[in-house]
């Protein structure tokens, strides 16, 4: 009979998994009363629903920069939400409330895969499609998905790599949203 060895790129993504496990435990170690609302207000604003009311709203204002915000915010949004939907179905990664013993996560799950976190990938799809469009704009959204992104963690909801791959994803679809939309349209 013949014995399993793992290979190095087996030990490597166990290894992966379980420093992945940990950081998300020492994230919520640092749970508080007073932090637990306003990450639970980080990762309602990024909402689908959140993203689509602010769409409407710029797109009904109707001047030129609304218009072009609203035709960005909307874009990128819709295409990161896509993507990351779609590497979640691949992977298939369950959530950390399935995967760790006596976890529980602070926030109700939107779906059963976590991998790549949805929130974080459509928050960085619309801050760095966006970010270009004003002095303060750029900076004030990248603040806010990092933080939607680490509300994730911190809420239960994601691992800390499911969050990294989506920040990464995410810029990816804005910048190309972005080139990709004002070269059409604008």
């Amino acid at each position: 009979m013949q014995t399993y060895v793992p290979t190095r790129r087996t030990r490597f993504f166990h290894k992966m998994v379980l420093l992945d496990q940990r950081i998300l435990l020492a994230v919520r170690s640092l749970e508080r009363d007073w932090l637990t609302p306003a990450m639970l207000t980080l990762t309602k604003l990024g909402d689908t629903s959140t993203y689509f009311a602010v769409g409407l709203v710029l797109l009904a204002v109707g001047s030129p920069l609304t218009l072009r915000c609203g035709a960005l915010l909307g874009t990128s949004a819709i295409v990161a939400s896509l993507i990351a939907a779609g590497i979640k179905y691949l992977f298939r990664r369950e959530r950390p409330l399935v995967t760790l013993p006596d976890f529980s996560a602070l926030v109700s799950i939107p779906d059963r895969y976590s991998f790549p976190s949805g929130h974080t990938a459509t928050a960085f799809a619309v801050a760095v499609s966006l970010s270009m469009e004003g002095v303060f704009l750029g900076p004030l959204l990248l603040a806010s998905a990092f933080g939607i992104g680490s509300s994730r963690i911190y809420l239960g909801a994601h691992y800390p790599l499911d969050v990294i791959v989506g920040a990464v994803l995410g810029s990816c679809m804005g910048l190309l949203t972005r080139f990709a939309l004002l070269g059409l349209f604008f």
